[in-house]
């Protein structure tokens, strides 16, 4: 893979994830807004609705990858993913308010409905950004994007700087209001290109053959990763919780850092295995897992040093002060982020049984150490479950990568030889 030949789209996409961390100090605003169990409360509520979207797109929306990047089998691709895409989202919906029933969280009696209005009003957000993710037109993304989340911090800094108050179902609404939005101006972009129709290929069976496994993939992923606040409700209390939901919400940075190199590295290894491009395919390895590595490594240090404590300090509440050492602990399990990035590769190659087996064993390790974590009633220990996920998940699709691709762990470093070459080439071009 030669960088230059893609700077355009990793620029747009860059500037996406630029947009998401702006974002990430405009939660800070909110944060300090509310008291630690109304935060507990909200992310719950939001963890829920992106845990519905992260098992249905993978269900579904990335069969719109796998299935159309060839022109001839789009159409029905994309009919099928926006069909499954729109049922697997409502009945996620649909199977917390029965666990709710069965187990009580003791959340509220409108959190079923607020989830199911974030849900539904986000179904066509998600397609449409897929789709824009298939077609490499980052900017379009970019934009889409952009509506979404300018719309929720003008009303969060509103609301700062009149009543410095805000509520959950507030930020509910506001939710639908930029999800319907963002789609709104999406929809407008692609309408003139998509196609839908009920006739060719894939079949319904080769669809879902292929999706399955990446939504059961996507489920075990997101019990450790998403749906960890609502396990841990189970033990801890809102405030405990809204403590710790702080500490994930700073590390959304590294998070979307790693969706970005994914929504790049799948479809470009996806097109280097239809063309039988091991070359390509390594390249891209390379590159894009060394880049992640040594940018979070390097972040790891600053913030471990001191920034996390000034950062927190400066801009939250004194209660919000103990999810300092949390964040600092994920910190250092986002090492292992480009690693586990590693699986769009597996995916590609069609092996999506493979990473839900991992995924599956890694859940199974997270449950186990979070109700030891909850039985010694040990909220400060909350990040260690999602971090022994993220290091034996990062770990097992690593292994397999080097069995395949020669990958060697010392390759991760070759980001800092080749900048220093790209660098020293455009000074020595002036």
């Amino acid at each position: 893979m030669n960088i230059q030949d893609h700077i355009a789209k990793i620029n747009w996409s860059l500037g996406n994830k630029l947009v998401i961390v702006v974002f990430g100090f405009v939660n800070f605003f909110q944060i300090s807004m509310m008291d630690t169990s109304s935060f507990g409360l909200w992310y719950i509520i939001l963890a829920i609705n992106q845990w519905a979207m992260l098992v249905s797109q993978n269900f579904s929306l990335q069969g719109m990858i796998q299935f159309g990047m060839d022109k001839s089998t789009r159409a029905k691709a994309d009919l099928l993913s926006l069909g499954l895409h729109s049922f697997i989202s409502l009945l996620a919906c649909g199977l917390y308010i029965i666990a709710d029933l069965l187990i009580d969280f003791d959340l509220g009696d409108k959190v079923g409905l607020f989830i199911f209005v974030l849900i539904a009003s986000n179904i066509f957000r998600y397609f449409i950004l897929k789709f824009l993710q298939r077609e490499y037109r980052y900017k379009e993304y970019f934009f889409v994007e952009l509506i979404y989340y300018a719309t929720i911090s003008a009303f969060i800094f509103y609301r700062f700087f009149t009543t410095k108050v805000i509520e959950v179902e507030e930020l509910v609404w506001l939710f639908v209001i930029a999800e319907l939005a963002c789609s709104i101006l999406g929809l407008l972009l692609i309408a003139k290109d998509m196609k839908l129709s009920i006739k060719g290929a894939p079949t319904l069976k080769e669809f879902i053959n292929f999706t399955v496994p990446l939504a059961l993939h996507a489920l075990a992923f997101s019990v450790p990763k998403k749906l960890d606040v609502l396990v841990a409700r189970l033990f801890f209390s809102l405030s405990d919780i809204g403590i710790y939901s702080a500490a994930k919400t700073l590390f959304r940075v590294f998070e979307e850092t790693g969706y970005a190199a994914q929504a790049i590295l799948y479809p470009a290894s996806k097109k280097g295995l239809n063309a039988n491009d091991e070359q390509r395919i390594v390249s891209l390895l390379i590159k894009g897992t060394s880049a992640m590595f040594v940018s979070f490594a390097i972040l790891a240090i600053v913030l471990n040093l001191g920034l996390t404590e000034f950062i927190v300090s400066t801009f939250l509440p004194v209660k919000y002060l103990s999810s300092i050492g949390q964040f600092n602990m994920l910190v250092i399990a986002a090492l292992m982020i480009p690693f586990s990035s590693m699986n769009v590769f597996i995916m590609a190659e069609g092996k999506s049984k493979l990473i839900s087996k991992y995924a599956i064993e890694g859940a199974i390790v997270f449950m186990a150490l979070i109700s030891v974590i909850g039985y010694l009633n040990m909220p400060n220990l909350l990040p260690l479950g999602y971090g022994i996920f993220l290091v034996y998940y990062g770990i097992r699709c690593y292994l397999y990568i080097r069995k395949t691709y020669g990958y060697s762990v010392k390759k991760i470093f070759s980001i800092i030889p080749d900048s220093i070459n790209f660098i020293r080439d455009k000074i020595l071009k002036r």
